[in-house]
């Protein structure tokens, strides 16, 4: 299982690239967190691999390949994957823009990670 967020989303899908050329044991999991795009390191249209991109761009769906994974959690910004602040780069975000706060947003994010690296229907999809 491979993940990144951000730039780190670049480092994994070359990660990823790499290990699909090398190994064929194992299909890998892929989960991209709010990637940066576009990018040459985040073409993975023939990569092997399951993916999962939660608050991918349209350019990104392009690279990937047609059974991927799009989530979308709205209510948040780039910064809402961990608490480490306001974010300055790539993109200013501004705590303005959040209608969730990070406690649910994180929540589900996690959940919708968990359940794909578990290969469960998505928890926001069932019915109770």
């Amino acid at each position: 299982i491979l993940m990144g967020h951000g730039q780190g989303a670049s480092v994994v899908t070359d990660i990823a690239k790499t290990i699909a050329q090398k190994s064929q044991r194992r299909k890998q999991k892929v989960i991209l967190w709010s990637p940066l795009t576009p990018s040459t390191c985040l073409d993975l249209s023939k990569c092997d691999a399951s993916i999962m991109a939660v608050n991918g761009t349209e350019t990104l769906k392009r690279k990937m390949p047609p059974d991927a994974v799009f989530c979308n959690v709205s209510g948040g910004n780039h910064s809402s994957f961990a608490h480490y602040g306001p974010s300055s780069f790539p993109v200013k975000d501004k705590e303005a823009d959040r209608t969730k706060t990070l406690d649910e947003l994180q929540k589900e994010i996690k959940e919708l990670t968990v359940d794909f690296i578990l290969d469960r229907e998505p928890s926001r999809n069932k019915k109770d």
